[in-house]
């Protein structure tokens, strides 16, 4: 009995601690779940929060690390760091073209910095494994939009300077016709992989020296089927592309009836030309309709004179307007003059022209796109604009009222407006004929007046500085350079809006003053010969004046 009673107390005991036993199991397990909740909810809140006011670790901007860098932090050193632009070559045998940059492609270094930024915040899986794998390499390309088509046009007037070149078929959208006139077999360059590889390129802000390689294509023209997939045979309505601030143009669409097309595609022959009978179809939006529509009324118009005899400082402002015209900022945007046109050097086209240095007057590369600066600045007083930042020049300008004049330097000194108004703004530029002209249109809230006062408050002589020259006469003098007059200006803003006139300080204007470099002679005049004239017969004359001829 006893025997029975020990038994059962040690099975008791058994389940006991067996209980026991799965007890602390589920309170372990339940622990541990806790452990890893925690856990994850930290790794949430860090994922969450890391990188919410810098870049993610790993990531770069064409080689260049940017991690632990805010949006701004970014741009800046992308700035710093490219401060010149790619070269771009294509080589096919002996010939090479060289293409500049700005003329087939556009750079977005704040669009860059915004990607790179953003790299890896993306949903919250993307999230935690871009921040539990900090060693893995993210590389953002430089956001470049590269114009293709004017690209593809350099390489096909290169293809066609080729020995026994290949020629395209091409065909012109005429206003009752499609006028197809093809091409020939010969020896072609791979223009969709040289683009490809420019792209590669540009994406990683390297030089694309691209070596094209030659070979043999036969005369072919599309199919039916083929040109009517390929042919815009419908009206594309004009459009604003905000991303790439471009208004887009619109395009005129055609009727045409395979039928015709397909006649005159089975029996074409090289070299010929072939015409299409088709009905042109108007576009319900056109650019000029859409222009009126987003910048209908002209905000401000100004303009200043050039002298068009001088030949390279004409083409520097003539190049940098147009890098000027078409410039669209959206509200809230601040203009910068140095960002849109660019670098002043001989790659981007500009040549040596006057400009001020701290002795007076010399060449140097992009003379004259301070004068572009300075109307674009009256442009934006006029718009009732806000500046931002504008410095005057080191000396008084002919082109300009003392006080309305804005210089710029590359990488020093720049010129900046902000769009303070409600709606996007266009920038329309032109120069030509000697006269600069920048208008900005956009929308009116209110009809409004700009008058600008310039107020002189010192005028500064300047001093003369002599050098003595012992190898020019005395009493002679030449002005080796000619001295300028400083002078201090404030300049204000009055706009009248309503009948009510507020007036601004806009920023203010100190110009030096240059000395006159004038050599003056030193040396002292040779005394006049004295002669007698001696008698026949050996008597001596008295001495009488004789008059000194100076040659």
């Amino acid at each position: 009995m006893a025997e029975q009673e020990n038994t059962v107390v040690s099975l008791t005991e058994k389940y006991r601690l067996r209980k026991e036993e799965k007890i602390l199991k589920r309170k372990k397990r339940k622990k541990i779940a806790l452990i890893c909740v925690a856990v994850i909810c930290v790794l949430l809140v860090f994922c969450l929060s890391a990188g919410n006011s810098t870049a993610f670790r790993g990531v770069t901007v064409a080689g260049i690390p940017v991690h632990g860098k805010t949006q701004a932090e970014i741009e800046a050193l992308l700035t710093r760091k490219f401060t010149y632009v790619p070269e771009i070559s294509v080589t096919v045998g002996e010939q090479t073209q060289e293409f500049l940059f700005d003329d087939i492609a556009t750079c977005d270094l704040k669009k860059t910095a915004k990607l790179a930024f953003q790299k890896g915040k993306g949903n919250l899986v993307e999230r935690i494994f871009t921040y539990l794998t900090p060693f893995v390499k993210r590389n953002v390309p430089v956001y470049i939009i590269l114009d293709e088509e004017k690209l593809e046009l350099g390489l096909l007037q290169m293809q066609e300077s080729v020995p026994d070149s290949y020629k395209e078929t091409t065909y012109e959208a005429k206003e009752d016709e499609i006028l197809i006139t093809t091409g020939h077999g010969g020896n072609a360059m791979d223009i969709p992989a040289i683009c490809k590889s420019i792209k590669k390129k540009l994406y990683a802000y390297e030089d694309a020296h691209i070596d094209a390689v030659l070979s043999e294509k036969e005369f072919s023209v599309p199919t039916a089927e083929e040109f009517m997939k390929d042919f815009k045979s419908e009206p594309q309505d004009a459009y604003y592309d905000a991303e790439a601030r471009k208004l887009i143009p619109h395009v005129y669409g055609y009727k045409l009836e395979i039928e015709d097309v397909q006649a005159v595609l089975e029996n074409a022959v090289s070299d010929s030309e072939y015409h299409i009978s088709a009905r042109s179809v108007k576009p319900k939006v056109t650019l000029e309709e859409l222009e009126k529509e987003m910048f209908g009324d002209t905000l401000s118009t100004y303009s200043t004179r050039y002298n068009a005899g001088q030949i390279d400082r004409s083409h520097n402002v003539e190049l940098a307007t147009s890098k000027l015209n078409g410039y669209i900022a959206e509200p809230g945007d601040v203009i910068s003059y140095n960002a849109i046109v660019g670098d002043r050097t001989a790659e981007a086209g500009f040549r040596n022209a006057a400009v001020y240095t701290s002795e007076g007057v010399a060449d140097d590369i992009g003379g004259g796109v301070c004068q572009v600066s300075t109307t674009l600045y009256n442009a934006a007083l006029y718009a009732n604009l806000e500046i931002v930042y504008r410095t005057s020049h080191a000396y008084p300008v002919a082109y300009a009222e003392k006080g309305q004049d804005a210089t710029v330097v590359m990488g020093q000194i720049d010129f900046k407006f902000k769009n303070n108004t409600k709606h996007p703004i266009l920038i329309k530029s032109s120069a030509g004929g000697g006269y600069c002209v920048i208008q900005i249109c956009g929308k009116k809230e209110k009809p409004f007046s700009v008058e600008i006062e310039n107020i002189l408050l010192e005028t500064v002589p300047y001093d003369t500085i002599y050098k003595d020259d012992p190898e020019m006469e005395q009493g002679k003098e030449v002005v080796e350079r000619s001295g300028i007059t400083g002078y201090v200006v404030e300049t204000y803003r009055k706009v009248t809006i309503d009948g009510k006139t507020t007036s601004e300080r806009m920023p203010s204007s100190t110009y030096r003053t240059l000395s006159e470099k004038i050599t003056r002679g030193t040396k002292a005049p040779e005394a006049p010969e004295q002669t007698t004239d001696v008698p026949s017969d050996g008597q001596t004359m008295p001495e009488t004046e004789q008059p000194v001829t100076q040659e």
